[in-house]
């Protein structure tokens, strides 16, 4: 099974797909919401990465991530702290960060 992952994780980079997503994140709008989205699939396969796709990509978006989050003022993060599901997306950003670190 760690085989197919390692596999669908080069096609992905083949394709262009980090490249697609480094550029979402650091150049395009952002919510939570989104960026938890962008996000997740890194957290779940973050020990199949290179070091190279971690220095030319997790690093710039993790980077881009915590200067959103600290972007955003207290009225908005008291809202979604107080939403529970929201509350869970802000979780799995923050696991996101600590697992690809």
């Amino acid at each position: 099974m760690k085989g197919r992952l390692v596999d669908l994780i080069n096609l992905f980079g083949q394709l262009g797909g980090f490249d697609f997503l480094k550029k979402r994140i650091c150049e395009g709008e952002l919510t939570v919401n989104i960026l938890s989205f962008l996000l997740r699939p890194f957290g779940l396969c973050s020990s199949f990465l290179t070091e190279r796709v971690r220095n030319d990509y997790i690093i710039a978006i993790v980077d881009k991530s915590i200067e959103f989050i600290n972007s955003l003022n207290d009225d908005l993060l008291k809202k979604e702290a107080t939403t529970d599901s929201r509350s869970e997306t802000f979780s799995s950003i923050m696991k996101v960060w600590y697992s690809s670190g």
